[in-house]
């Protein structure tokens, strides 16, 4: 079984895959920190890659600890906006 790709898809794959690759190395050299808690990766604050579960678009990189977050989340803007009220509630 094989699958047959014209040629301008494979280069439109092959683009989409390059610039995920280079926003990823970019990012991660420049900055070196995580992109919701800001705080910088090191052995236990290790880099993830973060991307949209409904199109698989890469979007940053996350530490170990802000990606599940999204994830238990749903990526719900909605969730997380509840969280924010729900733990402002109750700061002293």
């Amino acid at each position: 079984m094989s699958i047959d790709l014209c040629i301008i898809c494979i280069i439109e794959l092959f683009l989409k895959l390059l610039n995920n690759v280079i926003l990823l190395r970019s990012f991660f050299k420049i900055y070196f920190i995580c992109a919701i808690c800001k705080n910088k990766f090191n052995l236990n604050l290790k880099p993830t890659v973060d991307h949209d579960h409904k199109t698989g678009e890469i979007r940053s990189l996350l530490c170990n600890y802000c990606n599940p977050m999204l994830g238990c989340a749903f990526d719900s803007i909605e969730i997380l906006e509840n969280a924010i009220r729900y733990l402002k509630r109750f700061q002293k």
